[in-house]
């Protein structure tokens, strides 16, 4: 391999193909987290307080929640809006994971 050039098409389509990508593991990895919160039982009992959709209802599917983040243009306003609140939700679930997970475990050690 020598001093191959790439043209700025071939750029362009190659920088798509790594957005699409991204895009799509984003998305299996978001829809993992959630189907792996309604395996709780009483996920909405457990995690009242925080808004947490259900992505299994008709209205509220990833594509109707995050439409930007996980199916749209990087980096825009909405898309940067859909990502943090993501983030911000993530965040959200593991804080209340993390004190049931404590107050659990100072219970069998106490």
């Amino acid at each position: 391999m020598g001093n191959e050039k790439v043209s700025y098409a071939q750029l362009k389509k190659m920088k798509e193909e790594e957005v699409i990508t991204k895009q799509c593991n984003n998305r299996s990895e978001i829809e993992k987290f959630f189907l792996e919160l309604y395996k709780i039982d009483n996920w909405k009992e457990v995690f009242d307080g925080i808004d947490i959709p259900d992505i299994r209802d008709e209205g509220s599917t990833l594509k109707d929640v995050y439409p930007n983040y996980l199916y749209g243009t990087p980096n825009t306003e909405e898309y940067n809006r859909e990502q943090q609140s993501f983030i911000d939700l993530f965040s959200q679930v593991k804080a209340k994971a993390d004190a049931i997970n404590e107050e659990s475990w100072s219970t069998l050690c106490s």
